[in-house]
């Protein structure tokens, strides 16, 4: 009786350990569950906002670990939804439009950090490896890539 007791203690704390890596992207997950502002991002994702997912459809599909290990989310203008295909609300695409007013409306993507500011404004030729450089220069990221290290 005492070997069982103790073997599924020893599972019980295998599954804890091995569950707990998981944890910080779970909870990021289930913070961006309901989105009705742009700043609901803020300090949690960086967002990409492209007027169009059709010309980075494949770079997306090919780059989808270097995205999420860049806190990326991808929001998509002219399909009201974001990566992985959820809607996102009409009050976030208002807030979306009220921030991105002031900019000539040639984009084709904005970079907007983790602190919710525009960073970058790409208009033609771009490609994600060139995203990827831009926010691996930024103060943040390089603070993220030594605490990963």
């Amino acid at each position: 009786m005492n070997k069982i007791k103790n073997y599924l203690f020893f599972l019980f704390l295998i599954l804890i350990i091995g569950c707990n890596q998981y944890l910080p992207n779970h909870t990021k997950m289930k913070k961006t569950e309901k989105i009705n502002h742009i700043n609901d991002f803020k300090w949690i994702n960086r967002v990409l906002v492209l007027k169009s997912e059709s010309f980075l459809i494949e770079q997306i599909k090919i780059n989808e670990k270097k995205i999420s290990k860049r806190d990326i989310i991808i929001v998509t203008i002219d399909e009201n939804t974001y990566i992985k295909k959820n809607v996102l609300s009409d009050n976030f695409y208002k807030s979306l439009k009220k921030k991105l007013k002031s900019i000539d409306s040639t984009y084709e993507a904005i970079l907007i950090g983790l602190d919710g500011k525009i960073k970058k404004i790409y208009n033609k030729d771009i490609d994600l490896n060139t995203i990827f450089s831009d926010i691996d220069k930024m103060p943040m990221r390089i603070n993220e890539m030594k605490k990963n290290n």
